[in-house]
């Protein structure tokens, strides 16, 4: 399967944030909230469990985040 890469803008934007305020989550100066991790799990197509833990499959085999609560769907 082919990895699609999804442009920091697009991640920053679902998530309601510029790219400045995104870019200071990415470099750990502010945390991520729970809720922003779950929508990058959906608009990545990965699993929200991997994401944080490592633990598991990448990928749900439903090519779905089996974490529910954000309203963002998975990468066109």
């Amino acid at each position: 399967m082919a990895e699609e890469q999804v442009p920091a803008i697009r991640i920053a934007e679902s998530l309601g944030l510029t790219q400045s305020k995104f870019a200071r989550r990415m470099s750990g100066s502010v945390p991520l909230s729970v809720d922003e991790i779950d929508a990058i799990c959906e608009i990545l197509g990965i699993r929200f469990e991997w994401l944080v833990t490592g633990d598991g499959p990448r990928f749900d085999p439903d090519d779905g985040c089996p974490h529910q609560g954000s309203n963002l769907g998975p990468a066109d």
